[in-house]
């Protein structure tokens, strides 16, 4: 099937191409109902409408952008589709993603590495592990090629992390437990050991020790698992008590949630109570930064009667949940 990154790439063609209705539901997001995509792909007819060869020229640099717009949002839409479930619609997002990465940096381009990523992560989730494979292979030589400059530690990252998890579905705990260490790592340098984007490689790393089922892991996932509660904990604190720090994204949200419940799952399993309750409270947390305020207030009530008590300042975090909770009803009484 043709894509609209084929059509793109012969500006004389595409309008008449267009023009005869090839075009429809070429690229997955348009028909799933995507207005933004719709609106780049007739930007990027529009631009090609001059009959002359110099109007074509002067028009390479916009089409340009426009690819570049259309890469971002293939990509986002991917991303948004995975943390929906619809592992096979967003394996094609991330299938036209990368045309349009390769497009634009070219075949051997480091730039081409998160879109690659992209689509083994897709990949994975959509259970084609030979996908995922030969993605990573791709992503690796091109992070390899370009030796220690010019990689910077956030690629690394990214890399490790989803070779983490393509090893840790195929059940080699060993080789899973290198890359996550080294995902960490290069997380640590990239955005430090405390932040929210380093958490995802300690929840791996912990899933690795969990499938284990040897006491000496269990322990090792206890920590790790305490330290991903801790970083969110102390992550969404921040929010609620400082205005300027960002809102959490689509996916951040998903992360956090994924996070949190598997801490509090593996707690449950545990028979670790207390621990379990300091969980739901976080949990309670992250319902009231993302805006559901009187549902995180309950929440803290009933894990305070349930033995949370004071730790971690529970008491304090639930009078700020409690005034958000109340400017929010005000204001939408007004």
């Amino acid at each position: 099937m043709t894509s609209l990154t084929d059509l793109s790439r012969n500006a004389q063609n595409l309008r008449p191409i267009l023009l005869k209705g090839i075009a429809k539901g070429l690229v997955p997001l348009i028909s799933i109902g995507d207005v933004g995509v719709q609106i780049k792909a007739t930007q990027l007819l529009s631009l090609f409408s001059g009959g002359s060869p110099h109007a074509r020229t002067i028009n390479s640099a916009e089409c340009m952008e426009v690819k570049k717009g259309l890469l971002e949002e293939c990509a986002a839409h991917a991303v948004s589709l995975g943390l929906q479930g619809r592992f096979d619609v967003a394996s094609a997002c991330s299938i036209e993603a990368l045309k349009f990465a390769t497009d634009i940096f070219g075949p051997t381009s480091l730039d081409l590495v998160p879109s690659i990523l992209l689509l083994a992560s897709a990949s994975i989730d959509n259970s084609n592990l030979k996908k995922a494979e030969t993605c990573l292979t791709q992503a690796n030589f091109l992070v390899s090629k370009n030796g220690g400059a010019g990689v910077s530690s956030e690629t690394k990252a990214a890399l490790y992390r989803v070779l983490g998890r393509l090893y840790t579905v195929r059940g080699n705990g060993p080789l899973a437990l290198r890359f996550l260490a080294d995902d960490i790592y290069f997380s640590s340098l990239a955005y430090g050991p405390t932040d929210i984007k380093t958490a995802g490689g300690y929840v791996y790393m912990a899933m690795v020790f969990e499938a284990t089922g040897q006491p000496n892991d269990a322990k090792k996932s206890e920590t790790l698992l305490d330290t991903t509660e801790k970083i969110w904990r102390a992550h969404l604190v921040d929010m609620l008590n400082n205005p300027t720090t960002p809102d959490l994204t689509e996916s951040e949200t998903s992360e956090a949630n994924k996070h949190l419940q598997h801490t509090m799952m593996a707690r449950n399993k545990a028979g670790a109570a207390e621990k379990e309750v300091q969980v739901r409270g976080t949990i309670a947390l992250l319902h009231a930064a993302v805006g559901q305020y009187a549902q995180a207030a309950e929440m803290l009530e009933a894990d305070m009667a349930q033995g949370l008590g004071d730790h971690e300042g529970f008491n304090g975090h639930l009078a700020v949940v409690k005034k958000l909770a109340a400017e929010a009803a005000a204001a939408g009484a007004d």
